[in-house]
């Protein structure tokens, strides 16, 4: 017979956990370290800029090698502009007055604004916006695209409206002159001469040789008005029309190039 021995299988003996505290750190630890070493690497940077200034200073003020002059140029030349650059052989880059170069520029009559940098090993960079002449102002002057006034500066001028006006005022009267302009436009007719008189009055001479008279109030209805008339009245006569007088409530009173022919559309004046 057979004999088994029974057995019974024993558990493993427990063995005893470590017990393992973490140890938290504190967060004024930390950024007492994180200070520390940015102070470090500040006052490191520090030291090295100071020690390689000199070396670095010397690389890049270079003697100007050439100086550049670009900019869309009409009226002015180039060598007029290079004339005002006080730049002079042997200046070094870094020594140059960049400011005081763009205000030499700018006291120039016929440049509205300049702009000067540096560019490096060795070239100063000027570029320059020209004025652009809209009108003769007050007859010797000129008038720019923003109701600025500027020397001609013996420049030739050809073709330029007249405008006219209390001195002071030239921004008004260009505002003006280009509102008529726009309502003019689809007339394919022209300003040559804009007054406004001393009683801030408006006169208008167009192209076609007709004379405006639009007072001093609602000047911009009134053009509107003669707008209007010329489209449907006056546009198969206009080579007859001398003088179109709008200062009135409503419609206009038309004078013809031939005195004894002057016809009254409206006689309602204000």
């Amino acid at each position: 017979m057979e004999v088994r021995q029974a057995f019974t299988r024993r558990q493993p003996p427990r063995r005893n956990r470590l017990i393992r505290e973490e140890v938290k750190k504190s967060p004024v630890d930390t950024h007492l370290k994180s200070t520390i070493l940015h102070a470090v690497l500040m006052v490191f940077g520090i030291v090295f800029g100071i020690m390689t200034f000199p070396f670095l200073q010397k690389q890049m003020n270079q003697p100007v090698e050439k100086v550049l002059v670009t900019g869309d140029l009409f009226f002015l030349e180039k060598r007029e502009v290079m004339d005002q650059i006080p730049v002079y052989q042997g200046d070094r880059l870094l020594d140059v007055n960049l400011q005081a170069i763009q205000q030499q520029l700018e006291k120039m009559p016929w440049i509205y604004s300049a702009h000067v940098s540096r560019q490096w090993p060795g070239t100063i960079n000027v570029s320059v916006v020209e004025q652009k002449p809209i009108a003769f102002w007050n007859e010797t002057q000129l008038l720019n695209q923003y109701g600025r006034v500027f020397e001609r500066n013996g420049k030739p001028m050809h073709d330029l409206p007249q405008l006219s006006g209390v001195v002071g005022n030239e921004m008004n009267v260009m505002q003006r002159f280009q509102e008529f302009s726009q309502l003019l436009a689809p007339l394919s007719m022209k300003i040559v001469r804009l007054q406004q008189n001393e009683q801030l009055a408006w006169e208008v001479e167009t192209d076609k040789g007709i004379r405006l008279e639009l007072g001093s109030s609602q000047a911009l209805e009134k053009m509107q008005r003669f707008v209007f008339l010329y489209q449907n009245q006056l546009q198969h006569d206009a080579r007859a029309v001398a003088v179109v007088d709008l200062r009135y409530n409503n419609g206009a009173a038309v004078s013809w190039k031939v005195e004894t022919a002057t016809d009254q559309v409206s006689n309602d004046k204000s």
